[in-house]
C-alpha cells in the first residue's frame, strides 16, 4: 500500500491541488511526504503571460450556405449576396482541401454558434479580411478558442479566393495558439493564403518588405504580417518546404493550466529557436543567412536559388546604403542607416577590371550593445550567387572582419551587416532601444601587394 501510495503521488501529485490521502496507510503521514517530494520534482512553469484576444460578436447573419463535402458554411447579410456566397464556398472548399492536404490542423468547433460546428465565414462589410475569436474552449487539450472570418462582400471576383484563404489562414493560426502575437498570425495568414492559391495574401502585398532595415516583426502600421510573412517563407527553402512552418507552429502551442491569461511560452520565436539547435544550427545562423536573402528579393530575385519569394516587384528590393565601384577603395562608410534587431543593411560593390589573384578586405565595427553579423556573397555576371562567407557573431566585441579571395567569375560583392540584438527578439516587444548604428571599411589587396596585416601576424 505505502508503495503504491508514494508511485501514485509521484505520478499525479504536479496535476493536484493537494495531496490526497489514503484512508488506510501502513505509516501515517507517508502520503503527504510522498506528494511533497513529487511536487519538488515537478517543473514549474514561470514564463510570460499575455492576455486572451479579444472575443467580438458576430456579424448579423441573414441566412447561409453550407458545404457538402466539408464542415464549412458562409454567411450572408443580404439575399443580393446569396450567389457570391455561393462562390465563396466553392473557394473556401477549394483552400480548405488544400489546407488539410498539407498537413494542417483546421479551426476547431465552435458551438454550433453558426448554426453547426462549421467554420463559418461572414460576408460582411469591414474593407479588410479578418479573424477573430468567439470564446476559449476549455474542452480542448492545447490553448485554443473559436474562430469565424469574415471577407468584405464587395472584394473582387479576382481575389475572391485568396481573401477567403487569408481569413481561413489568419483563423487556423489564431485558434492553434491565441497567445502569440498578432503579427505572426496575420503572417500565418497570409503564408497559408500563398500555399493554397500561389499569391500574397488579399488585395496583394505591395510593400512586402518595407525596409530591410526593420526588424522581421515591425510594429506600428509598418505591416508586421509582411514582414512575419517572409520570415515564414524564407527558411523553408533550404528545409522540408511542407512542413518546416507548421513544425515551428506546432512547437510554440501549450497549454494554460492555471489562470485566466495565456501562458505566452513558448512563442515563436522560441520554437524557432528551439528548432534551429534541433537542426544543429542556431537562431543567429538563420538570420544572419536571411539578412543576405532579404537583399536578393524583387527586382534581384534571379540571383538567388535559395529564395522561393517570387515575382514581388521592384519595390520589394531594399534600398542600398552604398553602391561603390571598385576605385573607390579604399571606403570608410560614413552614413550608414540605423538597424532595428534582427534589421539588415546592405552594400553593392562592382569589382570591374582586376588582377587575377586579388583579395578584398572587409571591416566591420558596430555600436556596443548588440551583436553584429558580417556576410559576403561574390555574384557572377548575371548576378547569380557564387557563395557565402561569414564572420562569427561575437557576444563581447561589436566587430568583425572577412578577407575574400576573389574568384575570377566574380563580377560583384553583396556586403550584408545584421543586427542581431543582445537577446532572442520578441514579437511583443518593440524593442526599440537596440537599434544601433555601424560602420564599414573595404581596401584591396592586389594579388602582388604585401599585406600588412600578414605581415604583423607573422611578426
Amino acid at each position: 500500500m505505502v508503495l503504491v501510495s508514494l508511485l501514485l503521488t509521484l505520478v499525479f501529485g504536479g496535476c493536484l491541488d493537494e495531496p490526497k490521502r489514503l484512508d488506510h496507510s501502513v505509516m501515517p503521514g507517508i502520503d503527504e511526504v510522498a506528494a511533497n517530494y513529487a511536487d519538488l520534482l515537478t517543473p514549474r512553469w514561470e514564463g510570460e503571460r499575455t492576455e486572451a484576444p479579444g472575443f467580438v460578436a458576430r456579424p448579423f447573419s441573414a441566412g447561409s450556405i453550407a458545404s457538402e463535402v466539408a464542415p464549412l458554411r458562409v454567411h450572408v447579410q443580404t439575399a443580393d449576396d446569396l450567389s457570391k456566397a455561393q462562390r465563396a464556398l466553392h473557394a473556401l472548399e477549394r483552400v480548405h482541401a488544400r489546407i488539410e492536404e498539407a498537413g494542417w490542423e483546421t479551426p476547431l468547433a465552435d458551438g454550433i454558434r453558426g448554426g453547426d460546428n462549421a467554420f463559418d465565414l461572414y460576408l460582411s462589410p469591414s474593407g479588410e479580411v479578418q479573424a477573430f475569436a468567439d470564446e476559449r474552449l476549455f474542452w480542448s487539450h492545447l490553448d485554443a478558442v473559436s474562430t469565424y472570418g469574415v471577407v468584405d462582400p464587395e472584394v473582387s471576383e479576382e481575389d475572391l479566393e485568396v481573401c477567403v484563404a487569408q481569413a481561413l489562414g489568419e483563423a487556423i493560426g489564431l485558434t492553434l495558439d491565441p497567445s502569440e502575437a498578432s503579427a505572426w498570425r496575420r503572417g500565418l495568414g497570409t503564408y497559408l493564403a500563398h500555399l493554397a492559391t500561389g499569391r500574397f495574401g488579399c488585395g496583394g502585398l505591395a510593400r512586402i518588405q518595407e525596409s530591410a532595415h526593420l526588424a522581421w516583426t515591425p510594429h506600428g502600421e509598418l505591416g508586421p504580417d509582411r514582414a512575419a510573412l517572409l520570415l515564414l517563407l524564407l527558411p523553408s527553402v533550404r528545409e522540408d518546404h511542407d512542413s518546416f512552418v507548421r513544425d515551428v507552429w506546432d512547437f510554440a502551442r501549450q497549454r494554460t493550466w492555471d489562470g485566466f491569461e495565456f501562458r505566452a511560452s513558448p512563442d515563436f520565436w522560441e520554437a524557432l529557436t528551439a528548432i534551429q539547435a534541433l537542426r544543429e544550427s542556431s537562431l543567429d545562423d538563420l538570420l544572419t543567412e536571411l539578412g543576405t536573402t532579404r537583399f536578393f528579393l524583387g527586382e534581384r530575385e534571379a540571383g538567388n536559388t535559395r529564395s522561393v519569394v517570387r515575382h514581388l516587384g521592384a519595390e520589394a528590393s531594399p534600398a542600398l546604403f552604398a553602391e561603390l565601384d571598385a576605385d573607390a577603395l579604399p571606403y570608410h562608410s560614413r552614413n550608414t542607416p540605423t538597424l532595428a534587431p534582427t534589421g539588415s543593411a546592405h552594400a553593392l560593390l562592382h569589382l570591374g577590371e582586376r588582377e587575377p589573384g586579388s583579395r578584398l578586405r572587409i571591416w566591420l565595427r558596430g555600436e556596443t550593445g548588440v551583436k553584429w553579423a558580417l556576410e559576403v556573397s561574390p555574384l557572377d555576371e548575371h548576378g547569380s550567387e557564387i557563395s557565402r562567407i561569414s564572420a562569427p557573431p561575437s557576444d563581447t566585441i561589436p566587430r568583425a572582419f572577412l578577407l575574400l579571395e576573389l574568384d575570377e567569375d566574380a563580377r560583384d560583392v553583396v556586403i550584408s551587416v545584421t543586427n542581431l540584438s543582445h537577446r532572442r527578439p520578441d514579437a511583443d516587444d518593440p524593442d526599440e532601444i537596440n537599434h544601433h548604428g555601424f560602420s564599414l571599411i573595404m581596401e584591396f589587396v592586389g594579388a602582388g601587394e604585401a599585406d600588412p596585416l600578414e605581415a604583423r601576424l607573422e611578426e
